[in-house]
């Protein structure tokens, strides 16, 4: 992640979180009305025994990570991630995302998306609890505004100390903006 989007999503580091002593990376949530909500920050180690960590009473199920960024003046569509990384990675992208920061979607977060009325691509990772996440989060949206399905494309991924020296493409934290580009252009409604 550049310096730019750093700046732009307000990350900040905690070198030693006292809680486990792991490094994090610390991610403001606002609403859409710029109120901050909290913080939640992701391990930097990926062995750490909690990769995220609330802080100041963060109530994930009130909030999406991203909210205050949206301008549906400036924005055609949103889409929509699990992830902390994933959501910092389409920023980089220059892709306007929103982070349910878990696999589900709650009803006050679907209302948050409702009422920006730009069309939503669901961009939930490639695995089980993505597709069943993009799913339901579809069937809370659809009756309101345009849902979009995509497919990821099957892309190899090298990472020599995998077990199997790598996975194939599951996750929009490992999309790069041509990737993002072209899995929006071939999406599907809902």
């Amino acid at each position: 992640i550049s310096t730019k989007t750093a700046r732009k999503l307000q990350l900040m580091v905690d070198p030693c979180d006292p809680a486990d002593g792991e490094e994090r990376i610390l991610f403001p949530v606002f609403g859409p009305d710029k109120e901050l909500y909290g913080l939640t920050g992701r391990a930097t180690n990926k062995a750490a025994r909690l990769k995220v960590r609330d802080y100041f009473g963060l109530k994930k199920a009130a909030g999406l990570l991203g909210a205050h960024l949206i301008d549906p003046k400036v924005h055609r569509y949103v889409l929509i991630v699990e992830g902390l990384f994933d959501y910092a990675n389409a920023w980089e992208c220059e892709q306007p995302a929103l982070a349910v920061m878990h696999s589900t979607m709650t009803d006050r977060q679907a209302a948050i998306v409702r009422d920006f009325g730009l069309p939503a691509y669901m961009f939930y990772d490639n695995d089980s609890a993505g597709l069943k996440g993009a799913n339901t989060a579809g069937k809370q949206l659809v009756k309101y505004i345009p849902v979009m399905k995509v497919r990821y494309p099957e892309v190899w991924i090298e990472i020599p100390e995998e077990p199997d020296g790598g996975h194939w493409l599951k996750d929009p934290g490992e999309l790069t903006s041509d990737e993002f580009r072209s899995m929006i252009d071939d999406a599907r409604l809902f």
